[in-house]
């Protein structure tokens, strides 16, 4: 494949991500909801960490055509860790 393809389906890739974080940001913000009021909310086993899974259905709530692929990368983007 083109490389200049191939950056450009990244750079788009990486626009819907930026999107999608967007509108999940504007949601917190839009419920007047603290970070350790959300933090709390999706934890949902209450241990102190968001899962992926906790993640992926917190933000399929948000908006539900999200594809896996980019939950995955906002999920990159989000956690510091090591441990997706």
């Amino acid at each position: 494949m083109n490389s200049k393809i191939s950056n450009f389906r990244r750079k788009s890739f990486e626009g819907l991500v930026d999107l999608a974080l967007e509108r999940i940001r504007k949601k917190i913000l839009d419920e007047n909801q603290d970070l350790k009021t959300v933090f709390k909310k999706w934890d949902a086993n209450g241990d102190g960490t968001i899962t992926y899974d906790e993640f992926t259905k917190q933000v399929r709530e948000i908006d539900e055509t999200i594809s896996g692929q980019q939950i995955y990368e906002m999920m990159c983007r989000i956690d510091k860790g090591t441990d997706i």
